[in-house]
């Protein structure tokens, strides 16, 4: 956990005066917050978020998509892939590998090591015409 985050967390267990061991974030009908109450109570918060960010409305956002924003911005910023497996407590380093799925900056990073090699050309980012971009729109 960030140290910002693990303030922000005892800050609120202090406030609330929940005692070590105890369950911060309560359930509906029982002591703790189970798998449900958390998916319901993201849901809710995205309801209201879209409300002054439209674009958040009809994106499918789950605890997964968080767990899996978090493990994306590690290996953004340089954490190596068996760190990760270790965090997301995956057994097999392959596990980590598929979940990964690399973003247009990493792919043109990856190009731009490439770039000076013997024999490889100058990489350039490929603009399509307005013939190919209205093919695609019309599909």
């Amino acid at each position: 956990m960030w140290p910002e985050v693990a303030a922000e967390v005892l800050a609120l267990a202090d406030a609330r005066s929940i005692p070590a061991g105890g369950h911060l974030l309560a359930g509906r009908n029982v002591g703790h917050l189970t798998r449900s109450g958390a998916r319901s109570k993201i849901d809710a918060v995205v309801r209201r978020a879209s409300e002054t960010h439209p674009q958040l409305a009809g994106k499918r956002i789950t605890p997964h998509v968080f767990r899996h924003s978090t493990a994306m911005a590690m290996l953004d910023s340089g954490v190596d892939l068996s760190t990760i497996a270790i965090w997301l407590g995956h057994e097999n380093v392959q596990t980590t590998h598929r979940y990964m799925v690399a973003n247009m900056a990493r792919k043109e990073a990856a190009l731009a090591k490439v770039h000076g090699c013997v024999g490889m050309p100058t990489p350039e980012r490929y603009v399509p015409s307005h013939d190919v971009l209205d093919f695609l729109m019309s599909l």
